[in-house]
């Protein structure tokens, strides 16, 4: 290959991997994360959504490298999870007032 095709080809990666960059934020997960039973939470959280968790955590500090689309429903999907959480928990302090 020579330069100038290496020159041709770099620049057309970095013009598909623009394409693909997204600049996404979750703002019900970094609240969740901020609600006061955050840490019995995080205690209830499988191993793949501890990952899921500290991948977006990664990404929002560095949002260099863009993310995938699998990566946004992995989040969207613990949001749910952390949701259901805190929704058991919530039930199980009621029973305990009674």
């Amino acid at each position: 290959m020579t330069p100038e095709e290496l020159e041709k080809y770099t620049q057309r990666c970095r013009e598909l991997a623009q394409g693909y960059h997204y600049d996404y934020s979750n703002p019900e997960l970094e609240e969740l994360v901020k609600s006061p039973s955050w840490n019995e939470i995080q205690k209830q959280l499988t191993p793949s959504a501890k990952k899921a968790y500290k991948s977006y955590f990664r990404y929002i500090a560095d949002r260099s490298f863009g993310c995938l689309d699998i990566e946004i429903k992995t989040w969207e999907l613990l949001v749910e999870g952390i949701k259901a959480i805190q929704i058991k928990m919530l039930k199980a302090s009621k029973k305990a007032k009674k």
